[in-house]
């Protein structure tokens, strides 16, 4: 809120994602972990949403 009150930047939400959750060992992206991944980030950012929305 910091940002806000001193210079109208309304609120933000930044995500980090590990790329250990949808690469290989060998530092190549495995498909199927990264559709499941984004399906989870995007259904906790909705109910997220929907929680603060009211």
């Amino acid at each position: 809120m910091a940002h806000y009150r001193r210079r109208r930047i309304p609120p933000w939400v930044q995500v980090e994602i590990n790329r250990g959750l949808y690469e290989t060992e060998g530092r190549e992206v495995d498909e199927a972990r990264l559709v499941e991944l984004r399906g989870r980030i995007f259904s906790t950012l909705a109910g997220f949403w929907d929680e603060v929305s009211g």
